[in-house]
């Protein structure tokens, strides 16, 4: 019995009110495997708090370096 199990690798991240679209944006240019985010807390007078999930270890990586 085989089992496909999809690795996740998690960023969580805090943004400001307005970062979150540009984020969004540069993911979908840079990535190329499926991906995904969460909004953990929405960002209004206090930072946000978002949840990015990919399933490649590559774009995991690519969007770590970018982010620092």
């Amino acid at each position: 019995m085989s089992t496909n199990i999809l690795k996740k690798h998690e960023a969580e991240v805090h943004l400001r009110f307005g970062e979150l679209a540009p984020m969004i944006d540069w993911v979908k240019e840079h990535c190329t495997n499926n991906w995904n985010y969460e909004i953990l807390e929405s960002a209004g007078s206090n930072d946000g708090t978002y949840k990015f999930n990919f399933y490649s270890e590559e774009d995991y990586f690519k969007f770590i370096m970018w982010k620092q």
